[in-house]
């Protein structure tokens, strides 16, 4: 889906080299890896992340290798097709990729509470709340506001599809993404 070889050469750039899959460690053979600690592997420094954001503990002045790696990701060849027509087609709209799947609700319930010591509290960031907090960062009601998430497992009645139909009755013109990429249709409340 990203552009392997911009990413290698963004992450260059930063000082940072990336190596191929079949190449790297596998996962088990770190232990605790941060980025204000690089692990060692067939000495070099390295780390292994699977998902950065979730992986990676950073540190106030490790923000900009963060900002690095975000900005280093870019559509494959391939995809920039896709990517341009999705663009195209929702001309102007803002995106909200929301998260309230029964899977991810459950995962939420159980996500805070480890055992480890570790706070937790950033799984459902303001889901039952974008109702307010979207007009509070300027989101226009009359810009579409495209919502993408698995519309199939979404529980009608959760606080968090309750806060999508106030933003409908606040006059947001919410669609699904999915219809905009094919019907264009709104939402149904």
């Amino acid at each position: 889906m990203y552009d392997e070889g911009h990413f290698k050469r963004e992450m260059r750039k930063a000082s940072v080299i990336v190596v191929s899959e079949n190449v790297a460690p596998q996962p088990h053979e770190y232990l605790n890896i941060d980025a204000s600690r690089l692990g060692q592997f067939a000495d070099v420094d390295h780390v292994s992340i699977q998902c950065p954001l979730f992986s990676l503990q950073i540190q106030p002045n490790e923000d900009t290798l963060l900002w690095s790696v975000l900005d280093a990701l870019v559509p494959a060849p391939w995809a920039q097709a896709f990517v341009s027509s999705m663009l195209t087609a929702a001309h102007g709209a803002n995106f909200l990729h929301l998260r309230i799947e029964r899977d991810w609700l459950e995962h939420c319930r159980t996500w805070p509470n480890q055992g480890d010591g570790i706070v937790r509290d950033n799984c459902m960031n303001n889901s039952d709340t974008m109702d307010t907090v979207l007009p509070s960062f300027g989101f226009k009601t009359d810009v579409p506001l495209l919502v993408e998430t698995y519309w199939d497992d979404v529980n009608p009645q959760s606080v968090e599809m309750q806060a999508v139909t106030r933003l409908i009755d606040q006059g947001y013109q919410v669609r699904k993404a999915e219809d905009i990429f094919h019907r264009g249709t709104e939402l149904d409340r």
